[in-house]
């Protein structure tokens, strides 16, 4: 028996031969397959290419060399060969002669080329993607030593300003105010009260510049607050801070009610100044009491997760953040002061003796924790003021 496929086809392509190889490889019946049509040997696309191929080269060319297609085996899947063929003429009837040699080292070969091509194309792929994310990266460093050059700049501004208010602007004002006090103790000026009353309100505007310098000296330092970095555990600074604006206040009958995670809940950040937005809010929320009912404030927090980046809209990492809603049933206002209230010096109650600083801290303090705050209100309903922090500060991979 030949080692290789053979079988004979007339003009119209039906087979008149097919040796014993051939039907042992496709396990065909010899009887059962003489004189159909050739395309039963073959795959679906090797029929397209012996019409549009091999047969065309049979006819015209006399003979066909080393043309690669699939015989289909029912069970062994397509068979690669190489086909070889030849135009024979006998007793005057056209017969073409067609052999076969199985070349599965070269499908592998093939395949391996096909593997190695689609592993090029998608290394070339990555590789346009890398240099894309270099040039991103260059221009993310770039952009990022001019905001560290502006940042060092500012910080030398706050340190500048910071030694201003503590001591430039202190000492002149404390001056004032000692000769303002020797003369409104003068014998000569209590004999005027037109110009005694004067007087008066020159030491109201000097007692207001020193208020206002010493929120200002406040709010520089704690832009420049070295206080490091720890596990804040929430519910003993919600104490502390509840404490201290009972005693500052005088208002014992305040009502802080806590949500069931505020004693389990923990993120990192600066004691201290966390310590300090509590206190704000629990001191505007006294100040702001509606008369007529107990004050109640209600303290909450939930676990979420926070898209990092805020200032660019393209770019989403999410992150564990603690949402926390303070809100009270004092007199309120009208939200459409919500962030008018966040500014330096911005009050909407002028009567009262506070420079209008506690929200600006808040503010300030928030943002340096990456995180954010807002609130709303409703005139004679409460205030509600919303926190959001990361539980970590530091980068996350």
């Amino acid at each position: 028996m030949m080692p290789c496929s053979c079988f004979v086809i007339d003009k119209d392509a039906r087979l008149k031969f097919v040796n014993a190889f051939l039907c042992e490889r496709l396990s065909l019946v010899r009887e059962e397959v003489i004189g159909e049509s050739v395309e039963i040997l073959l795959t679906v696309a090797s029929r397209v290419f012996f019409q549009t191929h091999l047969y065309p080269m049979l006819a015209l060319d006399d003979g066909a060399n080393e043309v690669f297609m699939n015989l289909r085996s029912t069970t062994q899947g397509p068979i690669p060969v190489i086909a070889n063929g030849r135009k024979r003429e006998v007793e005057g009837e056209t017969f073409y002669f067609i052999s076969c040699i199985t070349i599965w080292e070269r499908q592998k070969y093939e395949d391996e080329l096909r593997n190695s091509r689609r592993i090029q194309e998608r290394t070339l792929r990555e590789n346009e993607v890398l240099l894309q994310l270099k040039r991103e990266l260059e221009e993310q460093q770039q952009l990022t030593e001019r905001h560290l050059s502006l940042l060092i700049k500012h910080n030398q501004e706050y340190l500048q300003l910071n030694k201003v208010l503590s001591h430039d602007l202190q000492e002149p004002i404390r001056k004032i105010r000692i000769y303002l006090d020797l003369l409104t103790n003068h014998e000569k000026l209590a004999a005027e009260p037109e110009l005694l009353c004067n007087f008066y309100k020159i030491q109201k505007s000097v007692v207001r510049l020193e208020t206002l310098t010493h929120c200002l000296h406040q709010f520089v330092n704690f832009e420049l607050s070295e206080e490091p970095i720890t596990t804040v555990r929430l519910l003993p600074i919600v104490e502390e801070a509840r404490e201290e604006v009972i005693n500052e206040t005088g208002y014992t009958e305040l009502d802080l009610r806590l949500g069931d995670i505020i004693p389990s809940v923990e993120l990192e950040g600066k004691p201290q100044q966390l310590r300090r937005v509590i206190y704000e809010l629990l001191k505007n929320s006294v100040q702001q009491r509606n008369g007529g009912l107990p004050l109640t404030v209600y303290l909450d927090a939930t676990h979420t997760e926070e898209n990092i980046y805020r200032s660019q809209p393209d770019k989403y990492f999410y992150q564990g953040h603690i949402r926390l809603e303070i809100s009270d049933n004092g007199r309120g206002f009208d939200n459409r002061y919500a962030n008018y209230v966040f500014g330096l010096f911005n009050k909407l109650d002028h009567s009262g003796v506070e420079a209008g600083m506690g929200l600006s801290i808040c503010r300030q303090i928030i943002t340096h924790h990456f995180g954010n705050i807002s609130l709303s209100s409703a005139a004679g309903k409460g205030t509600k003021v919303l926190i959001i922090l990361p539980k970590k500060q530091g980068i996350i991979h």
